[in-house]
Protein backbone atom coordinates (compact mmCIF):
# COMPACT_ATOMS: atom_id res chain seq x y z
CA UNK A 1 0.00 0.00 0.00
CA UNK A 2 1.40 3.57 -1.28
CA UNK A 3 1.88 6.10 1.25
CA UNK A 4 -1.58 8.24 -0.31
CA UNK A 5 -3.44 5.13 -0.38
CA UNK A 6 -2.67 4.39 3.17
CA UNK A 7 -3.70 8.23 4.19
CA UNK A 8 -6.08 8.32 2.31
CA UNK A 9 -8.28 5.01 3.90
CA UNK A 10 -6.32 6.48 7.67
CA UNK A 11 -8.40 9.93 6.51
CA UNK A 12 -12.05 7.86 5.57
CA UNK A 13 -11.98 6.22 8.87
CA UNK A 14 -11.35 9.04 10.77
CA UNK A 15 -13.87 11.26 9.29
CA UNK A 16 -16.19 11.49 12.62
CA UNK A 17 -13.44 13.70 14.56
CA UNK A 18 -12.96 17.15 14.59
CA UNK A 19 -11.10 18.05 11.36
CA UNK A 20 -8.13 19.68 13.67
CA UNK A 21 -7.80 16.45 15.20
CA UNK A 22 -7.75 14.41 12.15
CA UNK A 23 -5.09 16.72 10.70
CA UNK A 24 -2.93 16.05 13.35
CA UNK A 25 -3.00 12.42 13.58
CA UNK A 26 -2.49 12.55 9.57
CA UNK A 27 0.36 15.16 10.14
CA UNK A 28 1.81 12.41 12.57
CA UNK A 29 1.67 9.36 10.29
CA UNK A 30 2.86 10.95 7.39
CA UNK A 31 5.68 11.87 9.54
CA UNK A 32 5.78 8.63 9.93
CA UNK A 33 6.43 7.15 6.14
CA UNK A 34 8.59 10.41 5.68
CA UNK A 35 10.93 8.47 9.01
CA UNK A 36 10.85 5.36 7.47
CA UNK A 37 11.35 6.79 3.79
CA UNK A 38 14.74 8.17 5.44
CA UNK A 39 15.58 4.79 7.40
CA UNK A 40 15.58 3.33 3.55
CA UNK A 41 11.76 1.64 4.06
CA UNK A 42 9.47 1.69 1.51
CA UNK A 43 5.95 2.60 1.54
CA UNK A 44 4.35 -0.85 1.76
CA UNK A 45 7.17 -1.72 4.52
CA UNK A 46 5.73 1.18 6.81
CA UNK A 47 2.36 0.99 5.76
CA UNK A 48 2.92 -2.87 7.37
CA UNK A 49 5.12 -1.61 10.24
CA UNK A 50 2.16 0.91 11.67
CA UNK A 51 -1.03 -1.54 11.22
CA UNK A 52 -4.34 -1.12 9.50
CA UNK A 53 -5.89 2.27 9.12
CA UNK A 54 -9.06 1.02 10.46
CA UNK A 55 -7.26 -0.38 13.73
CA UNK A 56 -5.48 3.14 13.97
CA UNK A 57 -8.71 4.69 13.84
CA UNK A 58 -10.51 2.63 16.61
CA UNK A 59 -7.69 2.75 18.68
CA UNK A 60 -8.39 7.04 18.44
CA UNK A 61 -12.48 6.34 19.00
CA UNK A 62 -11.81 4.29 22.07
CA UNK A 63 -9.41 6.79 23.63
CA UNK A 64 -12.08 9.72 22.77
CA UNK A 65 -14.69 7.44 24.09
CA UNK A 66 -13.08 6.87 27.31
CA UNK A 67 -11.58 10.21 27.59
CA UNK A 68 -15.08 12.24 26.64
CA UNK A 69 -17.99 9.79 27.20
CA UNK A 70 -20.03 10.65 24.02
CA UNK A 71 -23.81 8.51 24.92
CA UNK A 72 -25.04 8.56 20.99
CA UNK A 73 -21.96 6.76 19.59
CA UNK A 74 -19.04 4.33 20.01
CA UNK A 75 -15.83 3.66 18.39
CA UNK A 76 -17.32 0.77 16.50
CA UNK A 77 -20.22 2.78 15.49
CA UNK A 78 -18.48 5.29 14.36
CA UNK A 79 -16.24 3.14 11.99
CA UNK A 80 -19.04 1.13 10.77
CA UNK A 81 -20.75 5.05 9.81
CA UNK A 82 -17.01 5.11 8.02
CA UNK A 83 -17.22 2.19 6.20
CA UNK A 84 -15.68 2.41 2.92
CA UNK A 85 -18.28 3.74 0.14
CA UNK A 86 -16.90 0.98 -2.35
CA UNK A 87 -17.58 -2.08 0.42
CA UNK A 88 -21.14 -0.59 0.82
CA UNK A 89 -21.49 -0.49 -3.35
CA UNK A 90 -20.25 -4.50 -3.52
CA UNK A 91 -22.51 -5.32 -0.51
CA UNK A 92 -25.35 -3.32 -2.34
CA UNK A 93 -25.10 -5.11 -5.27
CA UNK A 94 -24.63 -8.71 -3.38
CA UNK A 95 -28.14 -7.87 -1.99
CA UNK A 96 -30.06 -6.84 -5.42
CA UNK A 97 -28.42 -10.20 -7.14
CA UNK A 98 -29.61 -12.33 -4.45
CA UNK A 99 -33.05 -10.57 -3.76
CA UNK A 100 -33.28 -10.27 -7.46
CA UNK A 101 -33.36 -13.68 -7.71
CA UNK A 102 -35.54 -14.66 -4.75
CA UNK A 103 -38.08 -12.14 -5.92
CA UNK A 104 -37.97 -13.61 -9.69
CA UNK A 105 -37.79 -17.75 -8.80
CA UNK A 106 -40.45 -17.62 -5.68
CA UNK A 107 -42.05 -14.18 -5.10
CA UNK A 108 -43.37 -13.24 -8.69
CA UNK A 109 -45.08 -16.59 -9.63
CA UNK A 110 -46.65 -16.32 -6.21
CA UNK A 111 -47.37 -12.31 -6.60
CA UNK A 112 -48.67 -13.61 -10.18
CA UNK A 113 -50.86 -15.91 -9.06
CA UNK A 114 -52.04 -13.92 -6.73
CA UNK A 115 -53.10 -11.23 -8.73
CA UNK A 116 -54.66 -13.17 -11.42
CA UNK A 117 -57.05 -14.99 -8.11
CA UNK A 118 -57.75 -11.43 -7.80
CA UNK A 119 -58.07 -10.13 -11.30
CA UNK A 120 -61.12 -13.47 -11.61
CA UNK A 121 -62.46 -12.60 -8.59
CA UNK A 122 -62.97 -9.32 -9.99
CA UNK A 123 -64.24 -10.39 -13.57
CA UNK A 124 -66.68 -12.91 -11.63
CA UNK A 125 -68.22 -10.63 -9.46
CA UNK A 126 -68.50 -8.04 -12.44
CA UNK A 127 -70.25 -10.66 -14.40
CA UNK A 128 -72.79 -11.75 -11.91
CA UNK A 129 -73.23 -8.17 -10.99
CA UNK A 130 -74.05 -7.54 -14.50
CA UNK A 131 -75.89 -11.34 -15.53
CA UNK A 132 -78.58 -10.70 -12.18
CA UNK A 133 -79.36 -7.03 -13.76
CA UNK A 134 -79.87 -8.52 -16.83
CA UNK A 135 -81.93 -11.41 -15.33
CA UNK A 136 -84.02 -8.60 -13.03
CA UNK A 137 -84.78 -6.71 -16.79
CA UNK A 138 -85.57 -9.85 -18.40
CA UNK A 139 -88.36 -10.45 -15.47
CA UNK A 140 -89.79 -6.99 -15.19
CA UNK A 141 -90.29 -6.77 -19.05
CA UNK A 142 -91.61 -10.46 -19.47
CA UNK A 143 -94.12 -9.17 -16.48
CA UNK A 144 -94.83 -6.03 -18.27
CA UNK A 145 -95.83 -7.98 -21.49
CA UNK A 146 -98.12 -10.35 -20.10
CA UNK A 147 -96.07 -13.29 -19.15
CA UNK A 148 -96.80 -15.49 -16.16
CA UNK A 149 -96.29 -13.76 -13.28
CA UNK A 150 -94.58 -16.59 -11.07
CA UNK A 151 -92.16 -17.10 -13.90
CA UNK A 152 -91.60 -13.47 -14.46
CA UNK A 153 -90.71 -13.01 -10.73
CA UNK A 154 -88.54 -16.03 -10.13
CA UNK A 155 -86.56 -14.87 -13.27
CA UNK A 156 -86.20 -11.37 -11.50
CA UNK A 157 -86.06 -12.92 -7.84
CA UNK A 158 -83.17 -15.01 -9.21
CA UNK A 159 -81.35 -11.91 -10.76
CA UNK A 160 -81.71 -9.99 -7.87
CA UNK A 161 -79.64 -12.96 -5.70
CA UNK A 162 -77.07 -12.60 -8.46
CA UNK A 163 -76.79 -9.39 -8.54
CA UNK A 164 -76.28 -9.30 -4.70
CA UNK A 165 -73.68 -12.18 -4.93
CA UNK A 166 -71.80 -10.52 -7.68
CA UNK A 167 -71.82 -6.99 -5.21
CA UNK A 168 -70.46 -8.88 -2.44
CA UNK A 169 -67.65 -10.71 -4.59
CA UNK A 170 -66.85 -7.30 -5.88
CA UNK A 171 -66.59 -5.68 -2.47
CA UNK A 172 -64.71 -8.73 -0.98
CA UNK A 173 -62.14 -8.33 -4.20
CA UNK A 174 -61.91 -4.49 -3.41
CA UNK A 175 -60.80 -4.88 0.46
CA UNK A 176 -58.54 -8.27 -1.22
CA UNK A 177 -56.90 -6.10 -3.33
CA UNK A 178 -56.39 -3.09 -1.35
CA UNK A 179 -54.78 -5.51 1.56
CA UNK A 180 -52.70 -7.35 -1.57
CA UNK A 181 -51.64 -3.79 -2.76
CA UNK A 182 -50.66 -2.29 0.85
CA UNK A 183 -48.29 -5.84 1.09
CA UNK A 184 -47.01 -5.35 -2.17
CA UNK A 185 -45.86 -2.04 -1.57
CA UNK A 186 -44.30 -3.14 1.97
CA UNK A 187 -42.29 -5.98 0.28
CA UNK A 188 -41.09 -3.25 -2.39
CA UNK A 189 -40.10 -0.74 0.25
CA UNK A 190 -37.90 -3.59 2.61
CA UNK A 191 -36.17 -4.82 -0.53
CA UNK A 192 -35.18 -1.08 -1.02
CA UNK A 193 -33.90 -0.90 2.96
CA UNK A 194 -32.09 -4.15 2.34
CA UNK A 195 -30.39 -2.90 -0.76
CA UNK A 196 -29.08 0.48 0.80
CA UNK A 197 -28.27 -0.91 3.80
Amino acid sequence: MTREEYLQQLRKFLQRLPVAEQEEILADYEEHFRMGEAEGRSDTETAAALGSPMEIARGFYTQRAQGQPQPTASADAALDDAEPDENRVVRSILVLLMLGFFNLVLILPLWLAAAGVILGLFGAGIGLTFGGGAAISTGVAALLRGMEASSALSGAAAGMGLAALGLIILLLTFILGRWFLELSLRYLRWNIDAIRR
